[in-house]
């Protein structure tokens, strides 16, 4: 029930209407208890694809999978408890599921679980202790995001000592994996630090690449 990522091919899925098989078909996989289509009709009905939009339904379902253990279910239930569709607004719910999902490993998750931390949003109280493990995970998967982060605040010394040595790691890797704004950081920290400190965090880097490839 997925739809392509071509516009063309979105516009063209958009327009014809499921098949009532293919609908009947996973609503019997979901009441057999697998957690993928439980979570898929529920999007259906999220979305109004082959069923009556209901957001009601759709958070049953995805709750369904959720529970099962779905990381992609309960990211989406947590959404829908942070907007209050189909559930009633919860916040401290909306954590709980969101907290879940980064349990299960995704760096992504993990990166939105450190923000949470953070800025204390959802009405947590601000933990860096927490932010920083969540960020650790999340950059160590090689989340670019998570790698800025954790880069900026070393080169800042917020929340954790100051280590430009490390910050220049860290915002290195972000560069590497496609961040945006990693080397406008890069570039500050590199202008600021000891010539012989650079030259070392550099060296570092290229030993740490080659062994990487060995």
């Amino acid at each position: 029930m997925s739809q392509s990522s071509s516009p063309s091919a979105s516009v063209a899925a958009a327009a014809a209407p499921i098949d009532p098989a293919v609908v009947a078909k996973v609503r019997a996989a979901a009441e057999a208890g697998d957690a993928r289509a439980a979570y898929e009709l529920g999007m259906a009905y999220a979305n109004g694809e082959g069923v009556q939009l209901d957001y009601v339904e759709a958070s049953r379902w995805i709750r369904q999978a959720a529970e099962a253990g779905l990381a992609l279910a309960q990211r989406t239930l947590a959404w829908l408890y942070s907007n209050g569709l189909g559930v009633e607004a919860d916040d401290g719910k909306a954590v709980h599921w969101y907290l879940a999902a980064a349990e299960q490993g995704d760096p992504r998750d993990q990166h939105f679980a450190a923000t949470i931390y953070r800025y204390g949003r959802y009405d947590v109280a601000k933990d860096p202790e927490r932010m920083l493990h969540w960020y650790s995970l999340s950059a160590n998967q090689g989340f670019a995001p998570a790698q800025c982060e954790l880069g900026q605040l070393l080169l800042k010394g917020k929340y954790v000592a100051r280590d430009d040595q490390l910050a220049f790691q860290w915002l290195s890797l972000a560069v590497v994996n496609g961040s945006r704004t990693a080397p406008k950081w890069l570039r500050e920290l590199s202008e600021r630090m000891d010539p012989d400190l650079l030259h070392q965090a550099k060296k570092a880097m290229l030993t740490q690449a080659a062994e990487q490839d060995s």
